[in-house]
């Protein structure tokens, strides 16, 4: 028992210093505005102030197919991204509002076939990942120096585009950032997203870069997606599905230091049932034996005999208890001594008629009396016993 007291004290030790260790980072790619992780964009979006100090910037909850372009009071729309997750009626709305006289600045490592076919510009991304990988926008450089792959332009439209940025791609200049005139309006295109991220914005000169991009834009007011992107679009019809305990349980799993202390608590509880099972013997049932209310009869009858020299009441009790014992084993009831009971007696219970007649004729002469003596208590006692005894204790087994 000792032994398994200190074997899960240690586990247990072992345990919490294991959870307090140091949460790993985060490097998912989910350009969430939201999100302090290395490549979300919670720097740019608080940044956007700074770099528009006049300019109204509105963050975008919803599709753009259910945004009323018409009523809202901005001039770009701005969308910062690794993947196309949009669906071709989005981007027909984004293209929409351009042609009419808006802008969009359009970050994303893919190519988008609806820009390709209504444009003529499609991306490229290369198959290799490069360790680093040099931006260069007017006299501004900037190098992005973790492996992933790199994008550029490589087919567009001379007539409506104008190249404001490049990308070193093997020491050879690439489009990474184009002005495109289409209808009205301008879009703008940028193939490497991550460039805008935390990780990037926080060191070297990708801050000075990102200024360099936005200063294209002017003082415009800005609908900025909120980049719930990942959520939005591909887990949200699930998301709204969860309630009660199932969203709890996503909210302690996605977090964590939440879904540490989670899976320490599950752990410890089986440890727990474990150890405490082989120290407990399962219940064992107990059968109590049963009752001997004859054994019960027979003392309360001596007691009372003992200590009450009341034989006319003994003598009641016994004849009472020897009518029912008759009734219950013969079937033979009071209404039956109205007729030749001895006779009944006798055919029922294989005693001879005679000793039957006996027994009967004390029990009547008895029943009568105000007063029995011990000693006709005792004849009658040793007649009931001996019928007893002759008809097999009344026939039973």
């Amino acid at each position: 028992m000792r032994k398994i007291s200190l074997s899960f004290i240690w586990i247990l030790i072992f345990s919490l210093f294991s959870s307090c260790a140091e949460e790993p980072v985060d490097w998912k790619k989910s350009f969430d505005s939201a999100d302090t992780i290395p490549y979300g964009t919670y720097v740019l979006r608080k940044e956007l102030s700074t770099l528009f100090p006049n300019s109204k910037i509105t963050d975008l909850k919803e599709n753009p197919i259910y945004v009323d372009w018409d009523s809202h009071p901005f001039d770009i729309y701005m969308y910062i991204d690794d993947n196309n997750r949009f669906g071709k009626e989005n981007w027909v709305t984004i293209l929409n509002h351009v042609n009419q006289g808006g802008s969009a600045f359009v970050s994303v490592g893919e190519n988008i076939p609806l820009f390709e076919k209504n444009l003529g510009v499609r991306i490229i991304q290369f198959p290799q990942a490069f360790k680093n990988l040099p931006l260069k926008i007017n006299d501004v450089k900037t190098n992005l120096n973790r492996d992933f792959q790199a994008s550029y332009v490589s087919e567009f439209d001379d007539e409506f585009t104008d190249i404001l940025g490049y990308s070193y791609v093997d020491n050879v200049l690439k489009p990474s950032f184009l002005k495109i005139y289409y209808g009205e309006g301008v879009l703008f295109l940028h193939t490497e997203p991550f460039v805008f991220t935390n990780y990037y914005l926080l060191k070297g000169n990708s801050m000075n870069y990102t200024s360099q991009v936005f200063s294209y834009f002017d003082e415009q007011n800005i609908l900025w997606d909120n980049h719930r992107i990942y959520s939005r679009y591909s887990s949200q019809n699930e998301n709204e599905k969860k309630d009660g305990f199932f969203a709890a349980l996503t909210f302690i799993v996605n977090n964590e230091g939440l879904r540490q202390a989670f899976y320490l608590m599950l752990f410890i509880g089986i440890l727990y049932l474990i150890l405490n099972s082989r120290r407990r013997q399962a219940a064992v049932q107990i059968i109590t034996p049963y009752s001997n209310y004859s054994l019960n009869f027979a003392k309360t009858l001596s007691n009372l005999y003992k200590d009450n020299a009341d034989h006319t009441a003994l003598t009641r009790y016994k004849i009472n208890y020897f009518l029912e014992q008759i009734r219950v084993h013969y079937n033979i009831t009071s209404k039956d001594t109205e007729k030749d009971f001895a006779e009944i007696l006798s055919t029922k219970s294989g005693v001879g008629w005679g000793f039957c007649d006996s027994l009967v004729r004390a029990i009547e002469n008895l029943k009568s009396r105000e007063y029995v003596s011990q000693k006709d208590f005792l004849f009658l006692q040793s007649q009931i016993e001996t019928f007893t005894i002759k008809s097999k204790n009344y026939g039973r087994k």
